[in-house]
């Protein structure tokens, strides 16, 4: 739905390179990789924190998905939510491997192909990702109060000023 497969403006053959992309991709990075020593690292994996974080971030990603329709108001009830969690699950993939995470305007693309102006469907992005950024600050901030009221944990300061642009780089 973000990719145009309209086959009689590219062709027949257009929407299956279009997924024939992906299967190449992870073929050719397959093949360049060390494979027993990834296998090494996944043997020596502890599985308790990969699956509690599994168990936090679809949660959140449905959460900010949820947020998104509620800042998309009266118009997004005609999408559904299972769609507009899909179209954000998405964006925050392709934001995840461009720099910047540019990619989550992606977001935007799927709003403009559902009718919307670019303007508004630019908008409820770059709100969405300030949302983001004054809920890290209001995080950083209780941080900054609780260790302001407990100076024993001051020893943690310098872990936290270390996650700070770890965080404002993911979010």
């Amino acid at each position: 739905w973000l990719v145009s497969t309209d086959s009689k403006k590219h062709g027949s053959l257009w929407p299956w390179l279009q997924r024939a992309i992906g299967p190449v991709v992870l073929i050719l990075i397959l093949y360049r990789t060390d494979l027993d020593g990834l296998r090494q690292i996944f043997a020596q994996t502890r599985l308790a924190p990969l699956i509690c974080a599994y168990l936090f971030v679809v949660p959140a990603i449905a959460l900010r998905a949820w947020r998104w329709q509620l800042l998309l108001n009266k118009e997004a009830s005609r999408f559904g939510y299972a769609r507009l969690l899909s179209a954000y699950a998405y964006a925050i993939f392709v934001g995840t491997v461009t720099p910047g995470r540019v990619g989550e305007f992606v977001k935007a693309t799927y709003l403009i192909r559902q009718g919307w102006s670019f303007g508004s469907a630019l908008a409820s992005v770059v709100v969405d990702r300030l949302y983001d950024i004054g809920i890290l600050f209001g995080l950083s901030c209780a941080g900054i109060v609780i260790l302001w009221l407990d100076p024993s944990l001051t020893s943690l300061l310098p872990i936290g000023a270390l996650a700070l642009p770890f965080m404002i780089a993911v979010l």
